[in-house]
């Protein structure tokens, strides 16, 4: 696959006879694992057809058209689940997906304040996880209050933190 793509899932086992595959959810999409969908397999660059999707501990139990049995299934584990990033649904404005975030610049009056490295999703607020150049990290609550804008093209996020917000 050489478009560009985004990690949706990732098999890490087999369940039964029947080519079912464990699967852990990295997607917030419900629909990305129905019936009929379409994803990427990479350890066997193919592309997979869902035929059955069941909730499993947390995560998927996921068969496929094109993994008919056990023995294929084996052939698939481990590996991630992709989708081509132009069949992604469109947000409404002011909300983005996580990968557009990782790797910003995160900015105060043109101050360079670290890159967002991770995103922490706790009791529904998210929060970025920002690495300062001595590698110390601190996190911003992704409120409006502390972020002022988020220009995805050029990469770069411009807040106002209050004091102590850093330490």
């Amino acid at each position: 696959m050489k478009k560009e793509t985004i990690i949706v899932g990732r098999i890490y086992g087999v369940h039964g006879i029947k080519g079912q595959v464990k699967v852990e959810c990295i997607s917030d999409n419900p629909a990305r694992f129905q019936k009929g969908t379409r994803l990427f397999l990479e350890k066997t660059q193919q592309y997979v057809t869902i035929l059955q999707s069941e909730p499993y501990k947390g995560g998927l139990l996921l068969s496929f058209e094109e993994l008919p049995d056990r023995n294929d299934a084996e052939k698939a584990c481990p590996s991630y689940l992709l989708v081509d990033k132009t069949d992604l649904p469109v947000l409404p404005e002011g909300s983005y997906y996580h990968f557009q975030l990782i790797g910003m610049a995160v900015c105060q009056k043109e101050i360079l304040l670290g890159k967002i490295i991770a995103i922490d999703s706790r009791g529904g607020t998210d929060y970025y996880v920002v690495e300062q150049e001595n590698g110390k990290t601190f996190m911003i609550p992704a409120i409006k209050e502390f972020i002022h804008e988020i220009d995805v093209e050029n990469q770069k996020m411009m807040v106002q933190l209050p004091q102590g917000l850093m330490e």
